[in-house]
């Protein structure tokens, strides 16, 4: 299977943000974004890139989570 080309994409800023039911089968994603694929979404509009040589801007102290969560995104091929 060839996963190269166009994405639907949805970007939130939090997992509360996020739709709930994208993966129904009956989910309408037609107000999506779209962006290409193999590709980097900071680099297509969304977010900002994180390098190495900068901190990541979250506590990274494991196992617990950060609150309030990282950006989530939402794919549909």
């Amino acid at each position: 299977m060839d996963l190269n080309g166009i994405w639907q994409f949805h970007y939130a800023k939090n997992p509360k943000s996020a739709p709930s039911d994208f993966a129904s089968a009956s989910f309408d994603e037609s107000g999506w974004s779209t962006i290409e694929f193999p590709g980097n979404w900071e680099t297509q509009g969304y977010g900002h890139a994180i390098y190495l040589d900068e901190r990541y801007p979250f506590t990274t102290t494991w196992p617990n989570a950060p609150r309030p969560q990282p950006n989530l995104i939402s794919l549909i091929i």
